[in-house]
């Protein structure tokens, strides 16, 4: 099995092609890559498709609630199982991680949370229930969402 992850795709589509959306040449690519067996594709984009769209309501400086809207990069759903995965290239930085892991804990449901980094770390799940993962284990072990 092939997996094609296609994250932040507003930045390769031109505004000629938003303006016209029955022309925009990705889909071309990514309905060719359809036709193929053994490939799933996965699309997220913050202004073009809302995947993992997820409302937050947190108070500002004055005390005052608002309401913050966040993305998870994919939306796996695999039967009646569905996982949430956030990918980055590290979260060694507590503002980043931050960035990266409150999508995931603001779901508020009892769906997998994984979040995938450029590393070669052991896979760990964190005290929030998040497993961390390195890239090379996501993408070459079949039975990784199932950790």
């Amino acid at each position: 099995m092939y997996y094609v992850f296609i994250d932040e795709v507003q930045y390769a589509i031109s505004r000629e092609e938003i303006k016209n959306p029955e022309n925009i040449r990705l889909y071309d690519v990514l309905n060719g890559l359809l036709r193929l067996r053994n490939v799933d594709i996965y699309v997220t984009g913050s202004n073009f498709v809302d995947v993992g769209a997820v409302e937050i309501y947190e108070k500002d400086e004055n005390d005052k609630r608002r309401k913050v809207n966040c993305e998870i990069d994919f939306v796996v759903n695999k039967g009646s199982k569905k996982y949430y995965v956030q990918s980055a290239l590290n979260i060694d930085d507590p503002q980043k991680s931050g960035t990266e892991l409150r999508p995931l804990i603001s779901t508020n449901d009892f769906f997998k949370k994984i979040i995938v980094t450029k590393t070669y770390m052991k896979s760990w799940t964190d005290e929030s229930g998040i497993l961390h993962m390195g890239l090379y284990e996501f993408l070459l072990n079949e039975n990784a969402l199932e950790l």
